[in-house]
């Protein structure tokens, strides 16, 4: 917990719990994910609306939980129409919070 004075009114004071929780972490992951996505889907020169299929691969256990529990979000903002564990033969990889991931993106 932090606690941070106001300056108005006099005397007052605010906390803040910074604890990061595992659920905070993962969903952290998940949008750590859509970014790298988003920047592989730039640099292969696809369009704002082009829809895209996503696999993946990763020996990290948070990572895959991320993906699980936040697929739907991660295909959302990604107009992604596929998730999946996977071949990444020629993917990108990137590291996430200390975690190894390697994406391949492609046009759907």
């Amino acid at each position: 917990t932090c606690a941070l004075p106001i300056s108005e009114p006099p005397g007052h004071m605010v906390a803040l719990n910074i604890e990061i929780t595992p659920e905070l972490f993962c969903e952290g992951l998940a949008r750590d994910l859509v970014r790298h996505i988003q920047q592989i889907r730039k640099e292969i020169d696809l369009q704002i609306e082009d829809r895209i299929t996503v696999s993946y691969t990763t020996d990290s256990p948070k990572v895959t939980k991320a993906i699980a529990e936040h697929s739907e979000y991660i295909c959302r903002e990604t107009l992604c129409d596929s998730l999946t564990a996977g071949s990444t033969d020629d993917g990108k990889s990137i590291t996430i919070a200390g975690e190894s991931v390697t994406l391949k993106v492609a046009k759907s």
